[in-house]
């Protein structure tokens, strides 16, 4: 049965790769469980959605956005860390391919409220995912 598992994984990996060798991907990256509602990342992710590297950390820098922002731009500077250097050229040249937001659990919290009522407090958490190609 592991050997079962083992075997399906590696068959699963090799068709990534083969997918991502096809599309031009540079790198991957994602963040998991950012403490961030899908909702605002996926506006941050709609901003910069198909611009060269460069270009999207310069859009950063003046987004007020400050719950989102520095997870994106780890996000960003994660992934053009994670290029090779031999098979690619330079990180700037790279653009953000595709780019999405899951959502992730949430953390539940209870506020009181009047008469010795709770209202249930829902804090969001999203998985940010990151792909940068050769050409856009």
């Amino acid at each position: 049965m592991p050997s079962d598992q083992f075997e399906r994984a590696q068959r699963r990996r090799e068709t990534r790769e083969a997918d991502h060798k096809d599309r031009g991907v540079a790198s991957v990256a994602q963040v998991r469980y950012a403490r961030v509602s899908t909702r605002k990342a996926r506006m941050i992710a709609d901003l910069v959605r198909g611009k060269r590297v460069d270009e999207a950390m310069s859009m950063l820098k003046f987004t007020h956005r400050p719950s989102i922002v520095p997870a994106v731009e780890r996000l960003l500077k994660c992934a053009v860390a994670g290029v090779d250097r031999h098979a690619h050229s330079s990180p700037e040249e790279l653009y953000i391919g595709r780019m999405w937001v899951d959502s992730a659990g949430m953390l539940k919290r209870w506020r009181p409220r009047a008469f010795g009522r709770a209202a249930r407090i829902r804090k969001r958490m999203c998985h940010i995912s990151l792909e940068l190609v050769e050409r856009p």
